[in-house]
């Protein structure tokens, strides 16, 4: 059993608008292309259903887990952007951390830059979402190297 969490979003992504990178550090947050729920929500949902297909036959599951019930790999994640690109494509940047048991066996920031098949929000929320898979393989090969 894979456990994910728990997965932090940074505060500039509370919101239920989308956000575009601007020049800089400048943020645009769009008024009427909007997330069908909370963004945490749905990106805890669409990591945790990447790792399912990623490492299969594994059960993957939520922060938080009842007390004494903790599983054997717990993998944390700390997003630091996840928005859209002027020119439409998915960016998430995100460190990592992968436990067995209180053991921290490996450590990583992945990085993932993904274009969008064709103009406008919906292809740039296909290329957010390649984006998270691309940290699901990333976390994926690290349980996988780190196995006994």
């Amino acid at each position: 059993m894979l456990g994910l969490g728990p997965v932090r979003l940074p505060a500039y992504l509370d919101r239920p608008e989308l956000v575009t990178r601007g020049e800089g550090a400048r943020v645009d947050v769009a008024g009427d292309e909007r997330w069908a729920a909370p963004l945490e929500t749905l990106f805890v949902a669409a990591l945790a259903e990447d790792l399912r297909a990623a490492v299969p036959a594994r059960e993957v599951v939520a922060w938080p887990w009842p007390a004494g019930a903790a599983p054997e790999w717990v993998a944390s994640v700390e997003v630091l952007r996840f928005e859209r690109a002027p020119d439409g494509a998915g960016v998430l940047e995100a460190r990592w951390t992968l436990r067995r048991g209180a053991e921290v066996v490996e450590r990583g920031v992945t990085r993932a830059r993904e274009r969008p098949r064709a103009a406008g929000t919906a292809a740039s929320v296909e290329a957010l979402s390649a984006a998270v898979r691309a940290l699901a393989d990333e976390l994926a090969a690290a349980a996988a190297g780190a196995r006994p």
